[in-house]
């Protein structure tokens, strides 16, 4: 679709992302007396309209709810509506807060093309914003007081936004489980998730159950803390679906301890160089976030809420949401003119670049990040040498004028060739990182 492109109330300016339920779009919103504000329009598959009617209602019965939340670490619901539109057809969207950031699954691509891991300072800032999300959602209760029952089902990197503040908020929170609570109306049976974050029962299909968020929670901070996934893909040609299954469904935490204590313990370049007093209670805590059987996980996100209290005694968050705040500044471009009618698509689908400004942000007191290797430094020209090559380029200048000076008059064949070589042009850009399945 081209933009910018009016659907409704709202001007749609730029693509930002796309998933299993549709496109999310950077969008303008004007009142009267020059009022605008820019927000995130996410437009359902219009497909979703005609084959899937009790998933559309379940969104709208879903983002009613949802538009009553009011956490800060969560992306706020504010809307959903159908719309005519003369080219789309009937079309539903919800607007939702925008959000100035990158995926954390951005970040953390960016952050391996510096050779480098997150800080642990920054590791536990967002994973004590995620925690505390969690907290709210699953305590909530309807106006009589009953438990609501609401868990993400859903938690990856790429649904944990990573402001300019440095601050983390939780995105989709509710899309997964409406569209679960559909599958059952309808019976499908089907786990809702992504397998490689689901939690061992979520992958066999059983109800979901708020100790599942914990578990995909604590795939992110291993992730976050080694560089490595928690379930390695298996060694095949071709990995498919069903294998993933079986790898989230056979992993222990047992198998994958030994990747973290080695990441946290093993000197620079490879590690973090952590003590073992500091190591510990990392290790211990992930250990029982990513227990194979629920009953063996943290009973809610409070107990973890206070595990990671504890934590903080030792490390300083606020150090590192400082770095989050400069390396996000590296990743997002500057703010675009609102006025302006915005055609290309950029944002969180771009490839990511190498990191930047968090370099300044280190004489702030920002936190650190962990080297894991040498980055090889670029030659630099002396001044010297530069001006060799200057004179050289005059020399070679005059000797051609005069040559042309001394030139005979035109050729037999009549008149002066002309060249005809256009000039090629060589697209420089950043190498982009492997590919993950």
């Amino acid at each position: 679709m081209r933009l910018p492109q009016t659907v409704g109330d709202y001007t749609l300016l730029q693509q930002l992302g796309s998933g299993s339920f549709g496109t999310v779009y950077r969008a303008r919103i004007e009142g009267d007396l020059g009022f605008s504000q820019e927000v995130a329009v996410k437009l359902v598959d219009s497909r979703l309209s005609a084959d899937r009617p009790d998933v559309i209602v379940a969104l709208a019965d879903e983002a009613q709810f949802l538009a009553r939340l009011n956490h800060p670490h969560i992306v706020a619901v504010r809307r959903f509506q159908r719309v005519e539109h003369a080219f789309l057809g009937e079309v539903h969207l919800m607007e939702m807060e925008l959000v100035r950031g990158v995926p954390l699954s951005r970040l953390l691509a960016s952050v391996a093309l510096e050779n480098t891991r997150l800080p642990v300072d920054a590791v536990l800032s967002m994973v004590l914003e995620a925690v505390d999300a969690l907290v709210y959602a699953h305590d909530l209760t309807d106006p009589h007081g009953k438990p609501m029952g609401l868990v993400h089902r859903d938690l990856k990197p790429d649904n944990l936004l990573v402001g300019s503040d440095g601050r983390l908020k939780v995105l989709d929170f509710g899309i997964a489980w409406a569209e679960e609570r559909s599958a059952q109306t309808t019976g499908t049976g089907m786990a809702k998730g992504t397998p490689m974050y689901m939690a061992p029962e979520q992958a066999r299909g059983e109800d979901a159950d708020p100790r599942g968020d914990l578990y995909a929670l604590g795939t992110i901070a291993f992730e976050c803390l080694t560089g490595e996934r928690y379930v390695a893909l298996p060694k095949a040609a071709r990995v498919d679906l069903p294998m993933i299954i079986m790898s989230v469904a056979t992993t222990t935490f047992e198998s994958r301890v030994g990747v973290l204590e080695q990441a946290l313990a093993e000197p620079e370049p490879r590690g973090r160089g952590l003590s073992p007093e500091l190591a510990r209670p990392w290790v211990e805590l992930l250990g029982r976030m990513l227990a194979r059987e629920k009953a063996d996980r943290p009973s809610d996100a409070a107990a973890v809420a206070r595990a990671l209290d504890d934590l903080g005694a030792a490390w300083k968050p606020h150090l590192g949401r400082r770095y989050l705040q400069a390396a996000v500044r590296d990743l997002v471009p500057a703010p675009p003119d609102t006025q302006a009618e915005t055609v290309e698509a950029q944002g969180a689908g771009a490839a990511p670049g190498p990191l930047h400004g968090f370099r300044a942000a280190l004489g702030d007191g920002a936190a650190e990040p962990t080297r894991i290797s040498p980055v090889e430094e670029r030659p630099v020209a002396s001044r010297r040498s530069g001006f060799i090559v200057l004179a050289v380029g005059l020399l070679l200048a005059v000797i051609g004028m005069i040559a042309v000076a001394t030139r005979e008059g035109p050729s037999e064949e009549g008149g002066d060739a002309e060249a005809a070589d256009e000039p090629v042009v060589a697209a420089m850009t950043d190498p982009e990182p492997t590919p993950q399945a």
